[in-house]
């Protein structure tokens, strides 16, 4: 407990003397057209460069924009950037000029003190504009001495270094910056681009290419454990790399407490809630075209039935059905972006199976390996405002289950009976609205049962279920994504038909360039265990995403 608080006190500390900082683009005086949006490149990268002091907090220009919307902070008259400073909770503020001198520029800052008025501290340096990275780190230094705070050994070596570099790229990124600042985002990421080819190593450009890269739907329904967590085609086009966890796991069991079978009709009784799978996976574009994706799973599948009647099981006669299930495996995936319109992509999972009864004395069922095949294709439409991707997978593992006998069924014939894990064909439709801020999603997937083994006609377990589901996600902030569909599920199973309903909903929170994600599913389905008869599943999916850890940008 002493440790705690001393570690809370330490935290407190530091935020409390930490200094807050608003920093206002720069105006800019010169005849060149190119020049125009400079004093934002130069004050974006003087914050990254602050940002970096553990003893600075910079006023982000996402909240600087979220309080002034339509306001130019520049154009602010001193009194008030002032008062805007304390509706930002800035401590100081920094200000400044660009005048273009033709061959260089004289650029001059000031720290105004936000609570007084008075200019604190103030500087001017005349320079190559192509030595950007020295200007902003030059200025960096000069505030953070005046604020008795230390710099980055990294902003340290630029001043030292003063290299020269192509003035394009930091004309480039300015441009960018202003494109952001109108919420046109597909303008920012051409020129975000071109600073990229004209300065690839440059830390600001790659972390704004980051941040732009992320906004895209994150509505997901989890799949069986064999599926891979999305259409292989889409490898094709991502641009950055990502790692990444996903959850899913069933309400009932979330407390971690035994889960009995509930009544479901003619004195059977049904559990399919003990799902529970894990993935961990990482994701890589290579090239101007490829992306790979390898993840790994471990799932455990944990269905119970008690029967009105008793039946055999490996010679043995009983009324109760635990098969238990635990897979493992690892999956790779590949995509292709044939042309700016058309990727295609391939999966192939190899995993582990072992099922076995779980009653008095654990009975194994099955023991082996097996596999499952992807494919996928992903079409982008109106200038990437429409998306359509469709895949399907197959996969070699069989199931025990249960026919719906009845007691008139002769004793001898009630036995456990295999089929195939349903093959699955997806289908999404994606449009793109207000600058990537709303998703209208249409998702379509359908299950296909085979059987195996040579059951009777009328026990066989043939068929499809299909699951129609029409959503919407809006960003209403950078940080935070809403969500929420219907669900409509058909199944046509041994020649039994069954309708169902049922919702989904969640949420992402955003900090940087890390995601995390919240689904909750219920869905009224026919049983796998138990074709013929119903079941809910209320489940919830938790995915946790770094996003460029390693590559920012293709």
């Amino acid at each position: 407990r002493i440790i705690i608080v001393l570690i809370s006190f330490l935290l407190i500390s530091v935020q409390a003397f930490a200094k807050t900082i608003a920093i206002s683009d720069f105006t800019v005086e010169s005849a060149n057209p190119s020049y125009k949006y400079i004093g934002k490149g130069i004050a974006e990268l003087i914050s990254f460069e602050l940002g970096k002091s553990k003893n600075i907090t910079v006023v982000s220009r996402e909240k600087r924009s979220e309080i002034m919307k339509e306001v130019e902070f520049a154009m602010l008259t001193g009194e008030q950037q002032l008062e805007m400073g304390k509706m930002l909770a800035a401590q100081y503020i920094v200000s400044g000029k660009i005048i273009d001198m033709a061959e260089t520029v004289i650029i001059t800052a000031q720290i105004i003190d936000v609570q007084t008025g008075k200019v604190i501290w103030q500087d001017k340096l005349t320079e190559k504009l192509s030595k950007y990275e020295y200007i902003s780190a030059y200025f960096a230094g000069g505030i953070l001495k005046a604020l008795n705070a230390i710099a980055d050994t990294s902003t340290i070596a630029k001043m030292e270094k003063k290299e020269e570099k192509n003035e394009k790229a930091v004309v480039a990124f300015s441009k960018a910056v202003d494109s952001i600042d109108k919420n046109d985002t597909d303008k920012a990421r051409a020129e975000l681009q071109q600073a990229k080819k004209f300065d690839p190593g440059n830390d600001v450009i790659k972390e704004y290419i980051a941040k732009l890269s992320v906004t895209s739907s994150k509505f997901k329904v989890e799949l069986d454990f064999y599926i891979p967590s999305q259409n292989p085609a889409v490898l094709g086009t991502i641009q950055q790399d990502r790692i990444y966890w996903t959850f899913t796991i069933s309400q009932d069991n979330l407390g971690g407490g035994k889960v009995e079978p509930k009544d479901v009709g003619d004195g059977y009784k049904l559990d399919e809630t003990g799902n529970v799978v894990n993935r961990v996976g990482y994701e890589f574009p290579l090239g101007n075209r490829w992306g790979i994706n390898i993840e790994f799973m471990a799932s455990r599948v944990d269905p119970k039935v008690n029967t009105p009647y008793t039946f055999y099981l490996e010679g043995q006669q009983t009324s109760f059905f635990h098969p238990l299930e635990d897979h493992y495996g690892l999956s790779i995936g590949v995509g292709y972006a044939i042309c700016d319109w058309l990727s295609t992509g391939l999966s192939i999972a190899a995993y582990s199976s072992h099922i076995w009864q779980e009653e008095n004395s654990k009975v194994d069922l099955y023991k082996g390996s097996d596999a499952s095949f992807g494919f996928g294709l992903l079409f982008t439409f109106l200038n990437k405002s429409l998306y359509i991707d469709t895949s399907y997978t197959f996969n070699t593992q069989q199931q025990p289950y249960l026919p719906p006998y009845t007691s008139t069924t002769p004793q001898g014939d009630r036995i456990i009976l295999e089929a195939h894990y349903p093959s699955v064909w997806e289908t999404t439709i994606t449009g793109v609205f207000l600058n990537r801020r709303l998703f209208l999603v249409l998702k379509q997937l359908t299950d296909f049962y085979t059987s195996a083994g040579a059951a009777s006609s009328q026990y066989k377990r043939e068929g499809w279920a299909s699951r129609t589901i029409p959503s919407i996600e809006i960003w209403p902030f950078d940080w935070l994504s809403l969500r929420g569909g219907f669900i409509y599920q058909y199944t046509d199973l041994m020649e039994k038909t069954n309708t169902g309903k049922g919702g989904v909903g969640g949420l992402t929170l955003r900090l940087g360039t890390w995601d995390f994600d919240v689904n909750y599913t219920i869905m009224e389905r026919v049983s796998r265990l138990l074709p013929g008869y119903e079941t809910t599943d209320k489940r919830f999916l938790f995915q946790l995403t770094k996003h460029a850890t390693f590559i920012t940008s293709r």
